[in-house]
């Protein structure tokens, strides 16, 4: 670990120590940025190791090279962009989502910002923020997806009439072309149609809340019949089997 944050200081010290000067951008790299800088060749050492991190996969070099620019232009928002997008990638949530609520402030609208936000939220257990956002972000966007997250986050809230309402709300809609990827377990997750994801989560409401079995049996079988391979409404179905067999 102190390796790592000698590394690092020692990263950032040869960053600001080196002449600028001394580098100088082709056009290629000239043209790549310059709608971030008004004269990249200012920042030329910063791009040169950016473009050298992205290539090797090496996000530390990455990060080194965007903290030094951003030093540099702390108001620069292509920059804040950049570095917003490269921790949400390597799903550093914490720090995605403080610089993607800064970006959101200049673009209250922007959609790629605002699902940042609201991703970042769901992941640290922010589920009353993140859902929020997802209702900020459907107004933008009308994604059946973010509706799918916002009834999800509901659920788990245990707000259950709203959840349902969500649910059956979309359900009304055409879902045929939609698909989304559910978490199954041990870290495993499984792509089906997004109506079946909405009938088992419309099944798993009828049991929990309802107490009603035999219309949520109805709903777990109506889910496999949109993905006969659907796992988690086949395991909801036979522990639904099992306890009402008892």
């Amino acid at each position: 670990m102190l390796k790592q944050v000698l590394f690092a200081l020692t990263a950032v010290i040869v960053l600001a120590a080196c002449n600028d000067n001394s580098i100088s951008l082709n056009a290629d790299e000239h043209e790549a940025w310059s709608a971030v800088f008004d004269n990249p060749n200012d920042h030329a050492l910063e791009v040169r190791l950016f473009n050298q991190g992205k290539q090797i996969g090496d996000a530390a070099i990455q990060f080194d090279a965007l903290h030094a620019m951003l030093a540099r232009e702390p108001h620069n928002l292509a920059v804040k962009d950049s570095m917003a997008v490269l921790y949400f990638q390597t799903r550093m949530y914490g720090q995605a989502l403080r610089l993607s609520s800064d970006l959101i402030e200049s673009a209250p609208q922007d959609p790629r910002y605002l699902e940042m936000r609201a991703v970042s939220q769901n992941s640290l257990g922010l589920l009353e923020d993140a859902l929020s956002s997802y209702e900020a972000l459907l107004a933008v966007d009308p994604n059946p997806y973010y509706g799918y997250q916002i009834a999800t986050l509901q659920y788990g809230l245990n707000r259950f009439d709203l959840a349902e309402a969500s649910v059956d709300n979309m359900l009304a809609g055409d879902l045929s072309a939609e698909r989304v990827n559910i978490n199954i377990a041990d870290g495993r997750s499984q792509t089906v149609p997004m109506k079946a994801a909405l009938l088992n989560i419309k099944g798993v409401l009828r049991k929990d809340v309802h107490a009603d079995f035999d219309q949520a049996a109805q709903y777990f079988q109506l889910a496999m019949a949109e993905a006969p391979d659907f796992l988690l409404a086949n395991n909801n179905l036979a522990a639904l089997q099992r306890a009402t067999a008892n």
